[in-house]
């Protein structure tokens, strides 16, 4: 079963490319080279929420790159 990440967290809780200086803020790293564009990151509350994300994209192959924030 393949789930979209879109559906398993609110909107409030995922950025995408799209969302622009926000989804830019999240991903920033300490050197240039260290930043990796992530298709989605997902502002996670909680280790249950990572959690969730790992699992619910394990089976999409191009989810590979997901960034965690703990907020």
């Amino acid at each position: 079963m393949t789930v979209d990440i879109l559906s398993v967290f609110p909107k409030d809780q995922v950025l995408t490319p799209a969302d622009g200086k926000a989804y830019e803020d999240n991903i920033e790293r300490w050197a240039e080279n260290a930043v990796k564009r992530a298709k989605f990151v997902v502002l996670a509350k909680s280790a249950q929420d990572v959690s969730k994300a790992v699992r619910s994209t394990r089976s999409r192959p191009d989810y590979r790159l997901l960034n965690f924030t703990l907020s």
